[in-house]
C-alpha cells in the first residue's frame, strides 16, 4: 500500500556525518522478502544522496506536495513505519532467526519515521506557520515571500515565476503602442485605461459605499513579531505598531478606516488628513483613529489645489515630509496608504512614491491632457502615462482597479524582483 508524503527540506549539513540517519522521500513500503523499506523513487538516487555525492553539492533534498498539510493527514503518515515494524518483528519471530544488522537498521528506520511523522503532526496541528529551521513543509514559498516583504506567504516559487511573468508582460493599457489615444475623451480613456498587470491571489473588499477600497492579502496586513518572513523586512520603528495607515482625504466618511479597525481588531494605527475638521474624539481610543485637520500639498507644483468640500475651505495643509516628521513616523513602514484628494494626487504623487508603502490605494480624478485641459481637478499638461510609469519604476503592480464615471480607484502593491 502506498501513503502519500508531504515534501520535507531536510538542511543535511549537519547529518551528513552519520549514514545511519535516512533521507526520506516519496511513497514507502516494506518487502518482506528483502527485509528492506522501499521508497518509490529511485533506490539509485537516494543511494547517491545517502553517501553524499548529490547532497553535498545541493545540501538539501526536496519532495513535493501540492495541497496543505492537516493534522490528520500528518498523523496517517506515522502508521507506515509502524506497519514496517511490525512487519518487521513479526517475520523475526515467525523465522525464529535473530535479528541481523540490515533489519537493526531497518527498525532503527522505522522508529525513526514513526517519531518524525507524530512530531510533525503535533507541531503542525497547533502552529501551523511554525518557521522549522533547517525543515520546512510544503513548496518553498521563499521567493514570492521576499519579492513581496513577506505579504505573499502561500504562493509556491512556480506558481511566483508564472505570476511574475505574466505581470511583467502584460501592458496597463488597450493600446501599448500608442496609449493616450482617445485620451481627450476622458470617460472613454478610463473606460480602457489602465487595467490591472498584477494577479493578487487575494483580494478583498473593505469599506462600504464610497468608501470601498481593495487590499491585497487582507489578512496579512497586520506583521506578526514572530514571522521571520514579515520582520526582517521592518524599519526600526515598528516595534511601536504592529500595523500603520495613512488615509488622505476623507470629507467626513469614516466608512473605510472603520471597517479597517474593526476588521484588525484595533491593531492598525490609523492616522485620516483632511483639511476640514472632521475629528470624532472617541475614535482615538475606541478604534485606534487618529485624525489631523491638514490636506496633503505638493513640494513642486505650489498652483495647483485640491477641489475640497465647503468645509474645507481655509484649511491647513502640509507636504508629506512635514507630516512625517510631525507625526514621528519617518522610521515607520506605512501598510496601507489611501489618498483620495480630489485631483490632489496629480499634483503631489512625487512627494510619496518613493517611501516604501506596502500598498497605494489611490482615487484618480479625470484625466490630465498633454497640452493641459479645463477639466475640474488637474489643468496643467501632463502626459497621464508618465503618473504610471512611476509607479511602476517604484516596484508597484496595479492589481484592482474600479470606475466610478470620471474617477477611478486604483490598488498596488510593492513588489521587488
Amino acid at each position: 500500500m502506498f501513503y502519500p508524503t508531504p515534501r520535507l527540506e531536510f538542511n543535511l549539513v549537519s547529518m551528513l556525518q552519520s549514514p545511519m540517519l535516512p533521507i526520506i522521500a516519496g511513497n514507502f513500503r516494506y518487502n518482506t522478502n528483502t527485509q528492506i523499506l522501499h521508497t518509490n523513487i529511485i533506490d539509485t538516487f537516494l543511494l547517491q544522496s545517502f553517501n553524499g555525492s548529490s547532497v553535498r553539492k545541493h545540501n538539501t533534498v526536496h519532495l513535493l506536495l501540492d495541497r496543505p498539510f492537516q493534522f490528520e493527514a500528518a498523523l496517517v503518515y506515522s502508521i507506515p513505519p509502524l506497519i514496517a515494524l511490525y512487519k518487521m518483528v513479526s517475520l523475526t519471530r515467525k523465522k525464529k532467526q535473530p535479528s541481523n544488522a540490515h533489519a537493526h537498521k531497518n527498525l532503527i528506520l522505522a522508529i525513526f519515521l514513526a517519531c518524525v511523522m507524530t512530531f510533525m503532526s503535533y507541531k503542525i496541528s497547533f502552529n501551523p506557520r511554525h518557521n522549522y529551521e533547517g525543515l520546512q513543509l510544503g513548496p518553498s514559498t521563499m521567493k514570492a515571500q521576499d519579492a513581496s516583504y513577506g505579504l505573499f506567504d502561500d504562493v509556491t516559487d512556480l506558481m511566483w515565476g508564472r505570476l511574475w511573468k505574466k505581470y511583467k508582460s502584460t501592458s496597463l493599457y488597450l493600446h501599448p503602442d500608442n496609449p493616450l489615444k482617445n485620451v481627450e475623451d476622458e470617460d472613454k480613456w478610463l473606460s480602457n485605461n489602465p487595467k490591472p498587470n498584477f494577479a493578487c491571489p487575494h483580494i478583498d473588499r473593505v469599506g462600504s459605499g464610497e468608501g470601498v477600497k481593495h487590499i491585497c492579502y487582507p489578512d496579512r496586513v497586520v506583521r506578526k513579531k514572530d514571522e521571520p518572513a514579515r520582520v526582517k523586512f521592518d524599519k526600526k520603528g515598528d516595534t511601536e505598531s504592529p500595523c500603520l495607515v495613512y488615509s488622505i482625504g476623507c470629507a467626513g466618511d469614516f466608512s473605510f478606516e472603520y471597517a479597517l479597525s474593526e476588521k484588525y481588531n484595533k491593531e492598525c494605527e490609523i492616522h485620516i488628513f483632511d483639511p476640514a475638521n472632521w475629528e470624532r474624539k472617541e475614535d482615538k481610543e475606541k478604534k485606534n483613529i487618529h485624525y489631523h485637520a491638514w490636506g496633503m500639498k505638493s513640494t513642486y507644483d505650489l498652483e495647483s489645489k485640491s477641489v475640497v468640500w465647503p468645509k474645507g475651505i481655509g484649511g491647513g495643509f502640509k507636504t508629506f515630509e512635514e507630516t512625517l516628521d510631525e507625526l514621528g513616523h519617518r522610521d515607520r513602514t506605512i501598510d496601507l496608504f489611501k489618498i483620495d484628494c480630489e485631483g490632489c494626487e496629480w499634483s503631489n504623487y512625487k512627494d510619496w512614491i518613493g517611501f516604501g508603502f506596502r500598498q497605494i490605494l489611490v482615487e484618480i480624478h479625470g484625466v490630465p491632457q498633454p497640452n493641459g485641459g479645463k477639466g475640474r481637478w488637474y489643468q496643467k499638461p501632463m502626459n497621464v502615462t508618465d503618473f504610471f510609469q512611476d509607479f511602476d519604476d517604484h516596484g508597484y503592480a496595479l492589481f484592482s482597479t474600479d470606475k466610478n464615471r470620471l474617477a477611478m480607484e486604483l490598488s498596488y502593491v510593492k513588489l521587488e524582483n
